[in-house]
């Protein structure tokens, strides 16, 4: 056997080497991805969060803001603007882990530590939309007023078309 072919079966096998640790490492990068994907998903759980921040019997759109984040600042009047113009029957708060409300602001600004960090989906700001029981339904970030806007909107036309299958089914039932 010559050098060439010796060098030739070498490398061969030094490629073969690397390809398998190259899939034995992909697999474990897999695993954790999946694990990792898992983990947060049953951690957050916004289906079995029940928050009690809001008025019960009415659904809730809460945002959760802090002092110390200039996104959140900025969201503040958005979502006051939105609250003031939706026209629903529906809950607005502000939920805030500390600081102080604004007594006389249209939209009130809740100060509970609890609730926020049960709330707390790992981004700020974020709007909850809760039930009318307080079950969190959903929790979604907002990460400027365009986003505040269109996930506003959309909670509010999913709120109203609760309402409206609701009032269908009194009707039909009356």
């Amino acid at each position: 056997m010559s050098v060439t072919s010796a060098a030739l079966i070498l490398s061969w096998v030094a490629i073969a080497i690397l390809g398998l640790g190259y899939a034995g490492l992909r697999r474990q990068l897999n695993e954790v991805h999946a694990d990792t994907i898992f983990s947060s998903a049953a951690s957050s759980a916004p289906a079995r969060s029940v928050i009690s921040v809001t008025r019960t019997g009415r659904p809730s759109l809460i945002l959760l803001s802090t002092d110390d984040c200039p996104v959140c600042l900025e969201i503040v009047p958005a979502f006051r603007r939105l609250a003031t113009s939706s026209g629903l029957d529906v809950d607005h708060v502000i939920l805030m882990r500390s600081g102080t409300g604004d007594a006389g602001a249209e939209v009130p600004v809740v100060v509970d530590a609890m609730a926020f960090n049960t709330l707390e989906p790992g981004y700020l700001p974020a709007l909850v939309l809760a039930d009318n029981d307080g079950l969190v339904l959903t929790i979604e970030p907002v990460g400027g007023i365009a986003a505040l806007e269109s996930v506003g909107k959309r909670f509010h036309s999913r709120i109203a078309g609760v309402a409206r299958s609701v009032q269908a089914n009194v009707e039909e039932h009356a």
